[in-house]
């Protein structure tokens, strides 16, 4: 399957589906276009969500930290010192309930904390 094409900008929003198990997301997404990026969670279910990144769509490694999940967040930043990027995914650890959709929002420069 190819992988979503996320524009960095105005628009450049992606909203994964809610994860119910420990399973990969169906979704890949194409960050080549994004000097940064933010993943946006919030929402109930208890876990972690980890960014997964390959340039070959076959070997996945992890970027950054697996991200804990909060009823009010985080929002955890990926700036352009953590880059490329290639291809993105989301691998969740489910621990309770269900993991509400994670957003991820593309920008075309530098973002900092």
């Amino acid at each position: 399957m190819a992988a979503k094409l996320l524009l960095p900008g105005l628009g450049g929003i992606y909203t994964s589906e809610s994860f119910t198990s420990t399973t990969t997301g169906a979704d890949t997404i194409d960050m080549s276009r994004c000097d940064s990026f933010a993943v946006v969670c919030a929402g109930t279910g208890g876990g972690s969500i980890q960014v997964e990144q390959s340039f070959d769509m076959t070997t996945w490694a992890s970027l950054g930290s697996a991200i804990t999940l909060t009823s009010t967040g985080p929002t955890t930043l990926f700036d352009a010192s953590d880059g490329p990027f290639g291809v993105i995914r989301l691998s969740p650890t489910v621990t309770a309930g269900t993991i509400q959709p994670i957003k991820i929002v593309g920008y075309p420069s530098q973002i900092t904390n």
